[in-house]
């Protein structure tokens, strides 16, 4: 689109930046990307003027040289978010979450307090998957991502490991009882029931917790966890366990 002098323009209402800035005259270039227009490249002057054919060449060349650009941008981050995300759930896979962790180790003893890492198994999933089918499994995996996800702060992390085991990285709390709150609310949000194929069923989760100060490697703190995981599933499920 392009306006000469917008004193004698008719087709459009000039913008309150535009009068600001005292513009008379200007173009605008769509760009384009493969999957619809990112945004609008506009080029204005201060007096009016006709804008020649290779003037709107350049701009319209430039219009396609950021739509390449915000195209090869986006597909980079979709290939960096797949590489790190769970594609069930949307929520960060293991390797993201270990990332996280070692981080959070890291800081902690800088910080002077303390992380938490649970590790969370849908009770009898296995019973689910044989007897309703991998479908409706998917469906309660992708139902209980953001029950649990509801149940944490913003700076909380939650992944899912694999099958229906989720993590969760709980960062700057107070000590045990913080993390053992945490499994509590967790736990309560499982009492309510899951509509699969159009049938309620009642989930339970078994937990485990492991506590660091900073001192840890990230890998003992899921073995931990997992082994407390295990614990509360030979000690009859829907409870949690912290390891000692």
């Amino acid at each position: 689109v392009v306006v000469t002098d917008w004193e004698t323009e008719t087709r459009f209402r000039m913008t309150e930046p535009l009068k600001r800035l005292g513009t008379r005259s200007g173009m605008s270039i769509v760009i384009e990307g493969r999957h619809g227009p990112f945004g609008v490249l506009g080029v204005h002057a201060s007096r009016a003027r006709d804008f020649s054919a290779m003037e709107i060449d350049f701009v319209q060349a430039l219009a396609n040289v950021l739509g390449d650009a915000f195209d090869r941008q986006k597909t980079e981050d979709d290939i960096r978010h797949r590489a790190l995300h769970d594609p069930l759930t949307g929520l960060p896979n293991r390797a993201l979450f270990m990332d996280r962790l070692s981080h959070a180790l890291q800081h902690l003893s800088r910080r002077g307090s303390s992380a938490a890492v649970l590790l969370l198994d849908l009770d009898r999933f296995k019973l689910i998957n044989d007897s309703l089918g991998h479908a409706v499994g998917d469906d309660l995996l992708a139902a209980a991502a953001p029950r649990l996800k509801q149940m944490l702060r913003a700076s909380d992390t939650i992944a899912r490991f694999g099958a229906d085991e989720f993590g969760i990285l709980l960062e700057d709390i107070a000590g045990e009882q913080d993390a053992v709150d945490m499994a509590q609310r967790i736990a309560g949000a499982f009492n309510r029931p899951f509509v699969l194929d159009g049938n309620e069923h009642f989930v339970s989760v078994s937990i485990g917790i492991t506590l660091a100060d900073g001192g840890e490697r990230a890998e003992d703190l899921i073995r931990d966890a997992d082994a407390a995981t295990h614990r509360a599933k030979e000690r009859g499920r829907a409870r949690y366990e912290l390891f000692d």
